[in-house]
């Protein structure tokens, strides 16, 4: 999140959307970060403070990184950490424009790994951006192959720690299922899903809104509702994305869409009824 927003808007935002619990994350300097911790405590039964992965300190160097960490997790504020970029395609806008930087680093990084002791110690999800299908677009089918087999190191190595792939990891919904069946411990948010797919009727990686919303049914305990918002024009748009939201949801069984708009979240990140 911004520091250009501002954060009792967004308890406006979640009450017009009928959303009950926000994660948040700050981005840019640590006390962004710190007042995010002071708005969850303020309001303990609406808002996560989530460790941020994105503070300018961190960028810098994998000492900066560590020691953010270290701050943050350490002052015993926070509940939550934030995702962490293991690849990150640099973004454009629609006039070829950069607007956002590539980002590499392994599953199996020393950063990676302070990222998974950290999860440990707060008694939560490990979240974690990869996009398989940009890797394997400018890195080749190998890169992809070692970036998975060292992701499903991690899932060997920590049963019992959950890990959350951030928008589905760019996979299809075939490997989605496949990585389900193999580890009980994966999970897959869908904000890369929900509006781009699910009410667009756009293909994401090639599959109809049809496959995915039958990989939901057949595995609702393994995918958990998410929008991403950064920016202060993303959370004017937030009652709209709510509604078309429900309208997907609407489209599941009652019981995939309970547990993916708030059952799994809430068991995940310890999140009280």
């Amino acid at each position: 999140m911004g520091d250009n927003v501002y954060l009792p808007d967004i308890l406006a935002a979640m009450d017009a959307g009928d959303v009950a619990v926000s994660i948040l994350s700050a981005r840019g300097q640590m006390r962004y970060s710190m007042d995010i911790a002071a708005f969850a405590a303020a309001y303990p039964d609406r808002i996560i403070a989530a460790v941020s992965l994105k503070l300018d300190s961190m960028d810098r160097s994998e000492q900066g990184f560590l020691g953010g960490l270290a701050q943050q997790v350490g002052s015993g504020q926070f509940s939550a950490i934030a995702e962490m970029l293991l690849y990150h395609a640099e973004k454009h806008d629609d006039q070829g424009n950069p607007t956002a930087p590539e980002f590499k680093s392994d599953p199996s990084a020393e950063t990676t790994l302070a990222v998974v002791a950290a999860a440990e110690q707060l008694e939560c999800p490990v979240f974690l951006h990869i996009e398989f299908v940009s890797l394997e677009q400018f890195y080749g089918s190998q890169e992809r192959t070692r970036f998975m087999t060292e992701f499903e190191d991690l899932l060997t190595g920590n049963p019992d720690r959950a890990f959350v792939l951030t928008d589905v990891a760019e996979l299809y919904p075939s490997e989605c299922r496949d990585l389900i069946e193999a580890y009980s411990n994966v999970c897959f948010t869908t904000n890369f899903l929900d509006l781009k797919l699910l009410m667009t009727g756009e293909p994401v990686v090639g599959y109809s809104e049809t496959e995915w919303l039958t990989a939901f049914e057949e595995h609702p305990d393994r995918f958990v509702f998410a929008l991403e918002r950064v920016f202060e024009n993303q959370w004017k748009n937030y009652a709209t994305d709510m509604e078309i939201t429900q309208q997907w949801l609407a489209r599941l069984s009652a019981e995939a869409a309970g547990a993916i708009a708030y059952d799994n979240a809430a068991r995940l990140w310890g999140i009280s009824s």
